[in-house]
């Protein structure tokens, strides 16, 4: 079950208490056993506020998304056992802009691509994303064996130790609120110790290699040319030329991983310390122009796309101090020989006769490694609103600083075939110390009917960020509206006005991949 800690924060302790209010489960009587039965209908409406420059016309004002889902919560106790399943259905009617996306990489490419994109098949979902079954041993000891998920970290929008599941980016990228949403459950065991003469909880997770599905490691994103897609790859379908490997000789999903938690409290400071051998979140390419594998093992065009078996070591803390009035956190992962993607020599080519006669795209010039530290610090506030903002209570106010250093780093300079790349596809050098600033204002009125946040992040390492003003309303006990603007500023999308899919920017960094593609968002929940 999850692991949170005592202050819940951010956007998803905004979505969480909105959508908790008046939710209450239907509760059936099984005789000697009760069933509680509850969940969601939601209705998603998001519309182009930019014209897609990736494309021919204008789609500014389009709609960009329609997506329906239903889901389904159950949970019972059957003596000492408590069994818990989560299901879930969507689906997505094909708007027209969607429809023009993925019909331009089909009548591009046509013959020549390996396969024929399908937005349905990354939109569409039939799932039984949680089923497990928790109990103690003793007094002292509990598993919960089954799929599910575990939380092993508090950030929000970006993750340092919050890594033992990847997540769905595909549809909503980085901005749905609610994590639990677009996480990706396992199926592991989960035991937890409790020693509460050291004050601490002592966490185990195994997964026995071949339990579950393969497809289940790591993240999904937006690699089809979708309406998420980076700037230059939307209606480019890339996983007709990369296919995954899951059977990677440095990434095998049929391995048994394992981690191991420590969290405790040292007088006012609640603190964890963290192991876990287990698979990388984010994909690598394993390129057929410098292959790390065999050139017969790899499954695509241009190669493969795996998930490394990596060792973090983490550490993380939060408490409250009192001369400021808020509360103060910290994460920090550091993870030993964590692969990147080299730039290579790309030469923004596609011979359809030759397919392979020169490198199409940056990044595929092969993989090196380098030790990895992701750190967080956090500051949570409550802010005295009333007066001068009118609010119901205090205000949460967050700030966040997150970075990415690369240890032993010698950065190269731009078009070096050995220098690391910031994302797949894109020619922009990643730096020594990537860094991201967040901020959250999170108001209430009218006894928390009313809820308008305003979230905004910065990247001072490469320029670029976003300001996402969002408004949740509640209505009774099952209704929930919500209304939010995603609004993305960047450096580096001169080089994308012709649409050319091969071309390549040197100045193009994780904000710039939003560039022309600010969103309004509507977003009707009825909850059971």
């Amino acid at each position: 079950m999850n692991q949170r800690m005592p202050w819940r924060h951010g956007l998803t302790a905004v979505s969480a208490t909105v959508l908790a209010a008046g939710a209450q489960a239907v509760e059936f009587d099984l005789g000697d056993t009760k069933l509680n039965v509850g969940g969601y209908l939601r209705q998603y409406v998001s519309t182009n506020l930019s014209d897609n420059k990736d494309m021919r016309g204008d789609q500014q004002f389009d709609l960009s998304m329609l997506r329906s889902v239903v889901q389904l919560n159950a949970d019972t106790q059957v003596g000492p056992l408590f069994f818990k399943a989560i299901g879930r259905f969507a689906r997505e009617p094909m708007t027209s802009y969607s429809e023009h996306l993925e019909d331009q990489h089909n009548q591009r490419f046509g013959a020549l691509s390996p396969r024929h994109t399908d937005f349905n098949d990354q939109y569409n979902e039939n799932e039984l994303r949680e089923f497990y079954v928790a109990f103690d041993a003793g007094e002292r000891l509990g598993f919960t064996i089954g799929r599910q998920q575990v939380v092993w970290g508090e950030t929000d929008f970006f993750q340092a130790m919050d890594i033992v599941q990847g997540y769905d980016f595909r549809w909503r990228a980085f901005l749905e609120p609610e994590n639990e949403d677009t996480r990706r459950p396992l199926a592991m065991i989960n035991a937890q110790f409790k020693a509460p003469e050291l004050n601490g909880t002592l966490q185990l997770l195994l997964r026995p290699g071949g339990w579950g599905r393969d497809h289940d490691i790591g993240s999904l994103y937006d690699t089809f040319g979708g309406r998420w897609a980076p700037q230059k790859d939307r209606g480019t379908d890339i996983l007709s030329f990369l296919r995954y490997d899951y059977r990677h000789s440095d990434g095998d999903v049929g391995d048994t991983t394992w981690g191991l938690r420590w969290s405790g409290l040292a007088g006012p400071i609640q603190y964890t310390l963290n192991y876990l051998r287990w698979f990388g979140t984010d994909p690598v390419i394993d390129s057929r122009w410098n292959p790390t594998a065999g050139m017969d093992d790899l499954k695509g065009l241009w190669g493969s796309l795996y998930f490394p078996k990596l060792s973090t070591y983490g550490f993380t803390a939060s408490g409250y101090v009192e001369p400021v009035d808020a509360v103060f956190s910290t994460e920090v992962a550091y993870t030993k020989d964590k692969p990147y993607n080299l730039l290579g020599s790309p030469t923004n080519c596609f011979d359809p006769a030759n397919p392979l006669t020169c490198q199409p795209l940056p990044s595929l010039g092969g993989v090196t490694d380098r030790d990895t530290i992701r750190a967080m610090v956090r500051m949570d506030k409550q802010l005295k609103t009333e007066s001068w903002l009118g609010t119901a209570r205090p205000s949460l106010f967050s700030v966040q600083l997150f970075d990415t250093w690369l240890l032993g780093y010698d950065e190269r300079h731009e078009g070096d075939p050995l220098a690391i790349v910031d994302g797949p596809g894109h020619a922009a050098i990643k730096k020594e110390h990537s860094t991201v600033a967040t901020a959250i204002l999170a108001l209430n009125y009218k006894y928390d009917t009313v809820n308008p946040t305003l979230a905004a992040g910065w990247d001072p390492s490469n320029n670029g960020g976003f300001f996402i003003p969002s408004l949740d309303l509640t209505y009774g006990e099952h209704w929930r509206l919500r209304f939010e603007a995603d609004l993305f500023f960047h450096d580096g999308d001169s080089k994308f006005k012709s649409g050319n899919p091969w071309t390549a920017s040197t100045d193009t960094h994780m904000f710039g991949y939003f560039a022309n593609n600010n969103q309004l968002l509507m977003r009707a929940t009825y909850q059971f």
